[in-house]
């Protein structure tokens, strides 16, 4: 797949299947793009009406080409898709380009046309780009196959859009402003080629530093956010998703066969993939720009440098606005500072050298700054006195750099006599940008997008207690429901599933009668709660059915009648303990048609009503999730600064986060579940009110795929039995394993760990082992071999594959605890992980082993592997599943 892939973007041949010589036509500028921009492959330009086109011979038809075909770009209108996507699929072409031409085409004959192209897509097993109004471009190879008469600059930089006349403008600015590209790819209507496959095939290509992409809808989440989680810690993808309001959405769902989901959770698919999401098209590609030359700043703390006063306070009003902080000056600086400047420096939040501002000025202060251990980055301000000016500051401003691993921002402000200076920054590889404050919003998102990464692979610990829901309860009474074509639960019974995933709920008693109500509140103590239970309310809060601090019985009986009058409470009135819990709050599960299953969290109580103070999260989370799912909002923040006043318990919370989660998970037929509120204290957090929904029985329930993110694979745990008896727990590794995963190196010898990773020791840090733990269940495996002792769970062995993108090969690796080799286990785990990338349809299994491992060596052979001599010290091998 990859390398059908591989042929748009380095073909050895090209028919452009409607290329022409009307200078007019789409046809004629594609071929003649190619042409120009120095493509070496051979080229068959295809057309019914001439013998020569632009030079080269002409075939009237694509089967009349005898040579092969790498990539075939049809610019012919849409309706003779059909009949040349067969003449391709005949050819065996493994790379076909839609650019669509022609006169408007009614919605449903698109949608007619997409969908016979698609049923050709899977009979022929080709693929197909587009259709799109702009084409590609490949710097590399200087392939311009695209509408646009301009090539891109040659850079690192790979952009994919939805919106081909984007495409077009981005690259008329990108020359004005020196930024080049690795590839341009107009990905139009995805009929086949989505941005999932894109961001696989550059993310393993040596030219491509950073991904850029402008994006209108999303087909497949799951594959798009598996691919972005596996390069994104190496290469940053940085997205200008369009359609945040609701009158966007609605241009762009008019579109075909396009899904738009809720922004929100967008918002929080590409916070969980550790994409840059940015608002306009200058941030997009300053980022990228940025990224390109390597601004990596380790933290928030920005020192400015200016010539003008004004612009250093508007830079630095806009950085502690959004969350940045000016670097600090230690006493070693601001002597340092003030030894070698004028004493008007400023000596506060930015070096201010107005009057005093010579390239010598400029570089010692930048100098000094780049030394502090305080400062992550610089931000250099200039208003150029002259062009000369501008240019000999730009210069020693780069010879410092140079010195230097800290980022460095620029912004030189005019045009005329600032245009030399930014040329020379740019070509010094230091990004620039003509206002302040458009240098501190890109430093803030780069250091955003490290500190995201940071976050989503900290340590992640454990769960504070066993959690063992009853599913078989729940299912039952879901299933009850169901057959009764329920589709809102009662009051009673979703704090009854609730209570089957250990989630606290304020115990009540359900009456009928005042004098019930009297006794129960009597039993239970005052005052109490009194809630109208009723099929026909759904917020019984805005009904006004439900009535707190009740402290007599009188009350009580008074309000009972109310409520049966009022209300026509069918199904009773639930009389409750009044709980006195100091924070609440909302907990909500729904779903969302493009990721599935996510959770809210935010104020609760009345003022859910308009709060706007909420955070979302796909699903699954683990605690440190919860944790951060928590943590984005005002609500969280508030209680995280008042930990010390133990005004609530953080972990009980996080936890309860973290059994909603599954119950959601395990029962697709959930529609939504409302907590509010989730009152909670020091002592604890208890559900106050809940309601669930369910889908009607008879509509299919949403399979596990209903999740963009591949959860833990509990069904591959099992137990075996070693050749000495010991009992041996097999299953998927976890991020909460780190400190088990830690241990196990620690007991690896010297010999193990060299058989292991060929001589290299690696530092066993958090870094490394996030990496080995925080892995993407839907392309990659780790199944560890699990001991207890006593009560303390131990890792004797870990053995893991890590597939391509298309899951055609997969690279096996395996290690044991040295005390555990020669019982047996390793050819269990072998033969386990083998029995895994078979059912995952993965083709060839492959390794790479030392020729003095013999006991590798001997496991392989006896499996069948295929050994073939790399080097006199190493073999590769590879087993066909």
């Amino acid at each position: 797949m990859r390398s059908n892939l591989h042929k748009y973007f380095h073909p050895d041949s090209i028919a452009i299947v409607g290329a022409s010589n009307n200078m007019d036509s789409v046809g004629y500028k594609v071929f003649r793009n190619i042409i120009e921009a120095g493509y070496k492959g051979k080229l068959f330009p295809i057309n019914l009406k001439y013998s020569k086109i632009q030079g080269e011979k002409n075939y009237l038809r694509l089967e009349k080409v005898r040579a092969s075909i790498d990539l075939v770009i049809i610019v012919s209108p849409l309706h003779t898709l059909s009949n040349i996507i067969d003449q391709c699929g005949k050819k065996k072409v493994p790379a076909v380009l839609i650019i669509s031409t022609g006169p408007y085409i009614a919605h449903q004959d698109v949608v007619e046309i997409k969908k016979e192209v698609q049923q050709k897509v899977d009979k022929y097993g080709l693929r197909i780009l587009g259709p799109n109004r702009l084409g590609l471009v490949n710097t590399s190879i200087s392939l311009n196959a695209s509408i646009s008469d301009q090539m891109a600059l040659k850079g690192s930089v790979a952009f994919i859009s939805q919106s081909g006349a984007l495409c077009s403008s981005i690259l008329d600015w990108s020359r004005n402003q020196k930024v080049g590209f690795s590839h341009i790819v107009s990905i139009g209507s995805t009929i086949d080629v989505d941005f999932h496959d894109l961001i696989n095939y550059f993310g393993t290509d040596r030219h491509t530093n950073c991904i850029v992409i402008y994006m209108e809808s999303l087909r497949d989440a799951r594959s798009f956010i598996s691919a972005a989680r596996a390069f994104a810690r190496s290469k940053p993808i940085i997205i200008l998703k369009a359609g945040r309001s609701l009158g966007t959405i609605d241009t762009i769902q008019s579109d075909v066969d396009r899904t738009v989901g809720n922004d929100d959770a967008f918002d929080a698919a590409f916070k969980r993939a550790g994409i840059i999401r940015v608002n306009t098209i200058a941030e997009l590609f300053h980022c990228a720009q940025a990224l390109s030359m390597h601004a990596h700043p380790k933290g928030n703390r920005l020192a400015i440098i200016t010539n003008a006063k004004a612009p250093g306070i508007l830079a630095t009003d806009y950085l502690l606005k959004n969350g940045g902080h000016h670097a600090s000056f230690s006493k070693k600086l601001f002597n340092t500072l003030s030894e070698i400047l004028p004493s008007t420096w400023g000596h506060k939040d930015a070096v201010d050298l107005t009057g005093h501002d010579s390239p010598r000025q400029y570089a010692v202060a930048l100098d000094s700054c780049l030394s502090e251990p305080d400062v992550n980055a610089v931000l250099v301000i200039l208003t150029p006195q002259s062009e000369d000016h501008g240019i000999a500051i730009s210069e020693e401003v780069s010879l410092v750099i140079k010195r230097h691993s800290k980022p460095v921002f620029a912004s030189w402000m005019g045009e005329k006599m600032a245009y030399a200076g930014r040329s020379i920054l740019e070509e010094n590889r230091i990004p620039n940008y003509r206002y302040p404050e458009r240098a501190v919003d890109t430093f803030l998102r780069i250091h955003s997008y490290f500190k995201n990464l940071e976050l989503l692979y900290e340590f992640t610990p454990t769960i504070p207690e066993g959690f063992t829901p009853e599913y078989k309860a729940a299912r039952t009474q879901i299933s009850q429901a169901q057959n009764l074509g329920q589709v809102d639960l009662t009051a009673l019974q979703s704090r009854q599933i609730l209570s089957f995933y250990d989630i606290p709920i304020n115990e009540g008693v359900l009456v009928t009668t005042s004098a019930e109500a009297i006794a129960a509140a009597n039993d239970m103590g005052y005052p109490v709660t009194l809630k109208a239970l009723s099929s026909s309310l759904r917020s019984q809060s805005k009904q006004h059915a439900i009535r707190l601090g009740l402290h007599n019985a009188q009350t009580v009986a008074d309000t009972f009648n109310h409520m049966l009058k009022q209300h026509h409470s069918d199904e009773g009135v639930l009389v409750e303990r009044m709980a006195f819990k100091d924070t609440e709050m909302l907990v909500r599960a729904k779903y969302d048609s493009l990721f599935g299953p996510v959770l809210v969290f935010g104020t609760g109580g009345r003022a859910a009503d308009y709060s706007v103070d909420y955070s979302i999260a796909l699903l699954p989370i683990n605690m440190n999730l919860a944790k951060r799912l928590v943590a984005q909002t005002q609500l969280g923040k508030a209680l995280s600064n008042n930990l010390s006043t133990d005004s609530i318990d953080m972990d009980a919370l996080h936890f309860i986060l973290y059994k909603l989660a599954y119950l959601v998970m395990d029962f697709p037929e959930i529609k939504t579940i409302d907590i509010n509120p989730l009152a909670a204290d020091k002592d604890g957090c208890i559900a106050l009110d809940a309601m669930i929904t369910i889908y009607d029985k008879h509509i299919t329930p949403h399979s596990k795929n209903r999740l963009a993110i591949l959860p833990y694979p509990s069904h591959y745990e099992k137990t075996v039995g070693l050749k000495d008896g010991t009992e041996v727990c097999l299953r998927p590794i976890r991020p909460e394993d780190e400190p088990l995963e830690a241990d196990l190196f620690e007991r690896l010898s010297k010999e193990t760990i060299y058989f292991r990773f060929f001589g290299y020791a690696p530092d066993v840090d958090h870094s490394a082992l996030s990496r080995f733990t925080h892995i993407d269940y839907d392309r990659e495996m780790a199944i560890v071999a699990e001991i207890r002792e006593g009560q303390k769970p131990k890792l004797i062995g870990v053995v893991r594959m890590i597939s391509d993108a298309w899951k055609e090969r997969a690279e096996y690796a395996i290690v044991l605890a040295d005390t555990w080799h020669g019982k047996g286990l390793g050819s269990i785990l072998t033969d386990y992980i083998i029995d895994i990338a078979k059912e995952k349809g993965i083709s060839v299994l492959e390794a790479d082993v030392l020729a003095g491992n013999q006991a590798m060596i001997r496991l392989f052979k006896r499996r069948g592997f295929q050994f073939t001599q790399t080097d006199a010290t190493e073999w590769h091998v590879e087993l066909d599943l």
